[in-house]
């Protein structure tokens, strides 16, 4: 398959031709591909026609992941449209897998959250409950 092929939902093929459409599709397969390596063997590219957005990469269980292959990195405005995602596809966590300039492996690539998102898988792996009455009372 060419860099300018893809196929339907029927599986016919069809011609990209815009290279911006290509170039995300290629870094949404690299990253769907790493979850397949990495213990996911569900993850896929989302399809395409949700009337609402609801990330790039479905079959992550509990996640919603946003892929994003460009030159000028915008976090802010990914970290919403993030959000909104997540809040379209009921996951509990998200993050933005951003490709780095010039890597050829995901493996290398930014994974984004928000602090607050960090603290909810940090908290979820070490098994600690998010309890403010726990939390230190020193003054910031």
């Amino acid at each position: 398959m060419s860099d300018d092929t893809r196929y339907d939902d029927e599986g016919e093929m069809v011609l990209m031709s815009n290279p911006q459409r290509r170039k995300g599709t290629r870094a949404e397969l690299q990253v769907a591909k790493f979850f397949n390596d990495h213990g996911h063997p569900k993850a896929e590219r989302s399809r395409s026609g949700w009337t609402d957005d609801r990330g790039d990469i479905d079959g992550v269980e509990d996640l919603t992941v946003e892929v994003k292959d460009q030159r000028r990195h915008d976090i802010g405005c990914w970290l919403k449209e993030l959000e909104v995602e997540q809040k379209n596809r009921g996951t509990n966590h998200g993050v933005c897998a951003v490709k780095k300039q010039g890597a050829v492996e995901v493996d290398t690539w930014y994974a984004i959250m928000t602090m607050t998102e960090f603290v909810k898988l940090w908290n979820a792996y070490k098994n600690i409950p998010d309890s403010p009455a726990s939390a230190h009372t020193d003054q910031v």
